[in-house]
């Protein structure tokens, strides 16, 4: 796979947290992955929202193949998922129905990829229930369809294992292999360490939180 930077942070500092080494730097070619790591309040989750363009941070860049992400936005936001801690699905509809929304706000109409999303994550059971009546860990695999149906090459989640069982993180992690594998690149925090040895050469971001 290329070399070239596909995302890169430049001289970054947070609002919030701090990093072993401010300002953060690095860079993610094609099929790779970056763990950011620390504490709650380290500021994990404010680095991913700078990354996805949802916060600004104090100072510093982030870019996009090259261009900063301020003078693209449009086509960086195509290029990207982001899955927080809130899911972004609504509560009285289905999980089929939220997918379905998803598929049509990316322009695609697939239907068959909304069923190959529900099955992957073994899910199809629960599809047509409310989403508020599912259970955490259920409603976690529900939004983690996403990463399926828009097939975007940025990944940027937050604790996406944080509600699975063991099945539902393998199940997760096979997924994050192949879209590695398939030239994707991905920023994930989580508190449950990945046990596939090709994710051992992630990009390791220590953050700690400001006393």
């Amino acid at each position: 796979m290329s070399n070239e930077a596909i995302l890169e942070a430049r001289r970054l500092k947070l609002r919030r947290g701090t990093v072993a080494e401010q300002p953060l730097n690095f860079a993610l070619c094609a099929g790779q992955c970056c763990i950011p790591t620390g504490e709650n309040g380290a500021g994990k989750t404010t680095l991913l929202r700078v990354l996805c363009g949802l916060s600004e941070a104090d100072r510093g860049t982030v870019l996009w193949h090259g261009f900063p992400i301020a003078h693209q936005r449009e086509a960086y936001y195509k290029s990207l998922i982001y899955i927080g801690h809130r899911l972004g699905f609504r509560s009285g509809l289905s999980v089929k129905e939220n997918l379905e929304f998803y598929r049509d706000l990316g322009n695609r109409h697939d239907t068959d990829n909304v069923e190959d999303a529900l099955d992957y994550f073994a899910i199809t059971d629960v599809a047509k229930q409310p989403y508020a009546s599912l259970s955490r860990g259920q409603q976690q695999r529900g939004a983690l369809c996403r990463l399926i149906i828009e097939q975007v090459p940025l990944w940027l989640l937050d604790e996406p294992t944080s509600a699975l069982d063991k099945q539902g993180h393998d199940i997760f992690q096979e997924l994050l292999l192949r879209h590695l594998s398939n030239g994707g690149i991905a920023v994930v925090t989580t508190h449950k360490p990945f046990e596939h040895s090709a994710l051992e050469d992630a990009q390791l971001l220590k953050l700690t939180a400001e006393v």
